[in-house]
């Protein structure tokens, strides 16, 4: 399953990067900071419930 460890990797650089570059911008917001957990969040639980059907199956 490196696969999925990759995908992390790059969810999480992906939100880190945006996340850092919004703070730069100084336009960071209480809305976009939710949008953004919201969609890390909904992807990491899909990524889980999908390695877990993996190594169950």
């Amino acid at each position: 399953m490196k696969m999925n460890l990759s995908t992390w990797f790059l969810l999480v650089t992906l939100f880190i990067g945006v996340l850092g570059l919004i703070l730069a911008a100084g336009t960071a917001t209480v809305v976009e900071s939710v949008l953004l957990l919201a969609f890390l969040l909904i992807t990491g639980v899909l990524a889980w419930a999908h390695q877990s059907q993996g190594h169950r199956a």
